[in-house]
């Protein structure tokens, strides 16, 4: 092994990269021959030539002085779960940095940003699984990353990812990678993320692929060479989004609006308070005339919920509107009928009792612009219930 090191070390002039993966204390994948005892000495070494290094391990490493001295072509840094020292000299030239699972053992917030001050040539920039130590010195200045495009954050301590956000100026970021899913920052997202909007949407007038999920509400803003731009929302672990304030969702809304322009005419979703959220916020980038709800047999009571705000003006914020008033088509799907069709006959039977007219106190009127109502099931058309011009509930035609 000794004569194996002996001749890379004397080589390493050619050196272009340097790559260290260890899946376990035993096992260096990349590098078998190599040891900590070797990788300490590089920073007595010369390797004028060598552009990127990488150092990923399993768990926890610390590692003397990984970085071979008199570097001037260093231009690719990626470390996981290794502790190194933090030289701002290192980054001046920096084009990519991917830092990953470093915990308690990576930079200091203060030491991260200097080295973001110190390295204005970065094109990609990458955080993930970073418990970030320490907080910021009074500080406030802002950071500008020019060439800067390819942005990930996922997972990393919420103040760090919202003050990263506030200041770094991306104007030529192209792709936006935002995820988040610590369950003990639903409130933090709820109450406070409206103040990322302003940033966000300077972002998206220039990005191209934006790609945010935060406790399962997803964005994707997605630009196909410059000129469209498409909205897509997952909405199926977004238990957090009915406790946003309607300050958030607005804000969402208006963020969303100014900068995309799609004809989102059909909507499907499944049936929770969240469909009052996501209409809510879609609604605004452009007319939503056919929806359609999936119903569990089993949740009547939240078909019930969603119904109340499809059929009354809603004046949650102290403004009333239909919440859409551009609606249509209204089909509600169930997943699976009870024999002889036993759920659906409750279901259509809860719809006539809901538009009946039992006087104005009881009656919900449904959307002004609604002509047609239908009850399906999922893999089977068994029924058709029609909702009139006029609001009238009548059965239709058997299939």
């Amino acid at each position: 092994m000794a004569g194996e090191n002996t001749l890379l070390l004397n080589n390493t002039h050619r050196w272009r990269s340097f790559e260290f993966q260890q899946h376990n204390q035993h096992e260096s994948i990349i590098a078998p021959l190599l040891d900590l005892a070797f990788i300490n000495r590089l920073g007595h070494i010369a390797a004028p030539s060598l552009n990127s290094i990488s150092l990923i391990s399993s768990t926890p490493m610390s590692f003397g002085t990984p970085f071979p001295s008199n570097i001037t072509r260093l231009r690719h840094i990626s470390v996981g779960n290794c502790a190194v020292p933090w030289n701002p000299g290192l980054f001046s030239g920096l084009e990519t940095l991917e830092l990953n699972k470093l915990g308690g053992i990576g930079p200091s917030l203060d030491q991260f940003v200097n080295f973001l001050h110190a390295s204005p040539g970065l094109v990609t920039l990458s955080l993930d699984h970073w418990d970030v130590q320490g907080t910021l010195s009074n500080r406030s200045e802002i950071i500008n990353l020019q060439f800067l495009e390819r942005f990930k954050i996922r997972d990393i301590a919420r103040n760090v990812a919202g003050h990263l956000l506030t200041i770094l100026r991306i104007p030529s970021c192209t792709k936006l990678l935002l995820r988040n899913h610590h369950p003990s920052d639903n409130e933090f997202f709820g109450q406070s993320m409206e103040h990322l909007f302003p940033v966000l949407r300077a972002i998206m007038t220039s990005c191209d692929n934006i790609d945010i999920t935060l406790h399962g509400v997803r964005l994707v803003v997605v630009s196909s060479k410059g000129r469209e731009k498409k909205l897509e929302i997952d909405w199926a672990t977004a238990s957090a989004m009915q406790d946003w304030p309607i300050a958030t969702c607005k804000g969402l809304r208006n963020l969303l609006g100014s900068t995309i322009v799609i004809p989102p005419v059909s909507l499907r979703i499944c049936t929770d308070i969240r469909t009052l959220v996501a209409a809510f916020i879609l609604e605004s980038n452009g007319p939503i005339e056919k929806l359609t709800l999936v119903h569990d047999q089993y949740a009547s009571d939240r078909l019930s919920r969603i119904l109340d705000l499809l059929s009354k003006p809603n004046d949650v914020d102290g403004v009333a509107r239909w919440l859409l008033p551009n609606l249509k088509i209204l089909d509600i799907v169930q997943d699976a009928w009870t024999e002889q069709g036993q759920g659906q006959e409750q279901l259509v039977s809860m719809i006539r009792n809901r538009y009946a007219d039992h006087g104005p106190s009881e009656t919900y009127e449904p959307p002004a612009k609604l002509r047609s109502l239908r009850i399906t099931s999922k893999d089977l058309v068994r029924y058709s219930y029609w909702l009139t011009m006029e609001g009238i509930l009548g059965p239709g035609v058997k299939s």
